[in-house]
């Protein structure tokens, strides 16, 4: 720093030695230590705010990203959320009271357990069809 000060001071292409411009530098009356203290201080505040941007645009991509998440897990649950209630509008051809009681547990159900939802209706169906093809043996 203090070889690219000096050069810029006397406005010379060479770099002098470290020794000679600080001797150029003292003769000029600028104290060397505590410019040396001065530029440290100033590079650690650029390092800090190069780290600073950095973790903020690490945390922009991270935000980011979880937004993509949240809106294709969105899309995924609204896509479930209509198949579940498919499912209970044709369960209501066929056992309107059952009907009714998925019908309020969908209306309560959050998103995360609408796969529960879905799994059990699917259970149901395949009970009646099992029951179905057991009244149909005659037994």
């Amino acid at each position: 720093m203090v070889e690219d000060l000096s050069a810029l001071v006397y406005e010379t292409d060479a770099f002098p030695s470290t020794e000679k411009a600080k001797e150029i530098l003292a003769e000029e009356g600028i104290d060397t230590t505590s410019l040396n203290s001065w530029a440290s201080e100033k590079l650690k505040g650029i390092k800090a705010r190069q780290r600073m941007a950095l973790a903020r645009e690490r945390r922009l991509a991270f935000e980011e990203r979880f937004k993509t998440l949240g809106r294709s897990f969105s899309g995924t649950a609204s896509a479930l959320r209509k198949k579940v209630l498919d499912k209970i509008r044709i369960l209501g051809e066929s056992d309107p009271e059952g009907a009714q009681v998925f019908c309020r547990k969908f209306e309560d159900v959050p998103d995360e357990d609408l796969a529960d939802l879905d799994a059990e209706l699917s259970l149901l169906e395949e009970l009646e069809g099992e029951s179905e093809g057991f009244d149909e043996k005659g037994s």
